[in-house]
């Protein structure tokens, strides 16, 4: 991350073929500015928002991986 509201936000896919099938893995790290209270944040907030916020993503990135719909995207 090169400028955001994260002190540091770093967020890869990574793919691999197991069984005829393509596994994505999605692999986030962050953390709040602030420092203990950004801690505290992270803790209470940000670890349940995040985590619903790439389960949503991902289940979007299913959808149109295994449909036609990533035809829209090339």
């Amino acid at each position: 991350m090169v400028r955001g509201l994260f002190r540091r936000f770093c967020h890869d896919h990574y793919f691999e073929q197991h069984e005829g099938h393509i596994l994505m893995k999605d692999v986030m790290e962050f953390e709040a500015p602030f420092g203990f209270l950004g801690k505290v944040t992270e803790q209470v907030l940000l670890l349940r928002h995040m985590s619903d916020l790439l389960d949503r993503r991902n289940r979007c990135i299913k959808k149109t991986a295994e449909s036609d719909l990533w035809k829209h995207y090339l």
